[in-house]
């Protein structure tokens, strides 16, 4: 999964004077987890990901149980593993953070964004898997994102990560949905592209300054073969004003498939949307 993504309100970086890193390790042995964090966030809004994550950590560090911390670390983790190429580098990165994200699990079962986080990660793995093992790894994604849910029912994120999972599912190769069948049969009755719209309508019901929804969305209506509802999706994208890499390719993916629809290229957008 591409997710985007994203930590909804606190993903949005806004671009600040770099001050940061001239006083970020100045006395380091001075600071506390609070202190940590806050520079975390700060070297976070100028997209410093991999100071950030060390400033996380050192938050965590210091207090060894700062679920913040650990979860704040994931989605640094993330993000550096967004910019690498797919292959081994990439697949480490995004274990790593799955494996902090299980560490921040385990240390509080009820923290929202420790579950929320946990299913982001386990997406981007799941990039990196195909057939039964990518089901499992979907799966997962599906049991966090349900159980950040619980906790924290205004979670866009978890709507977000829900549509992709009822998608993804829902529309399998037929090589993996005969293993389902004999398997998990459930799984494919429960994943629907009706309930993927469902839920990424939710996300943004909640939060509507995010692109990648809308680009989501989309590409579910693609799947489903309603062009004019993939249009008016994939037109919010350029409206919407925003920063960030992530956003800036979502509107450029959304470009490449309004100039496929506007062609009527249909069977070509079908494969460009598909993961």
């Amino acid at each position: 999964m591409s997710i985007a993504h994203t930590r909804h309100t606190y993903s949005l970086r806004w671009m600040i004077a770099p001050l940061f890193p001239i006083i970020l390790f100045v006395n380091a042995n001075a600071q506390t987890p609070e202190r940590w964090i806050e520079i975390g966030d700060s070297l976070h809004r100028i997209n410093d990901n991999e100071g950030a994550y060390k400033a996380y950590k050192s938050a965590f560090d210091i207090s060894g149980y700062h679920v913040e911390a650990l979860w704040k670390m994931v989605a640094e983790l993330t993000a550096m593993g967004d910019v690498l190429p797919k292959g081994t580098d990439q697949l480490v990165k995004y274990q790593e953070a799955v494996d902090v994200a299980r560490n921040a699990v385990q240390l509080n079962p009820n923290h929202a964004e420790g579950h929320t986080m946990l299913a982001i990660a386990l997406g981007k793995l799941a990039l990196h898997k195909s057939g039964k093992d990518k089901v499992t790894c979907l799966n997962e994604v599906r049991t966090e994102a349900e159980k950040g849910l619980l906790l924290n029912p205004q979670s866009d994120v978890c709507h977000y990560l829900l549509g992709r999972w009822n998608r993804e599912i829902a529309n399998l190769n037929w090589l993996t949905r005969s293993y389902l069948r004999m398997t998990d049969r459930q799984v494919l009755g429960e994943a629907t592209n009706e309930k993927s719209v469902e839920h990424f309508k939710a996300a943004i019901t909640i939060n509507d300054s995010l692109p990648v929804y809308y680009l989501e969305l989309g590409k579910t209506f693609v799947y489903m073969e309603k062009w004019k509802e993939a249009e008016e999706a994939f037109e919010k994208v350029a409206v919407i004003s925003t920063h960030g890499r992530n956003a800036r390719k979502c509107q450029r993916d959304a470009k490449t498939y309004l100039e496929m629809l506007g062609h009527a290229n249909y069977a070509d957008i079908k494969e460009a949307v598909q993961e």
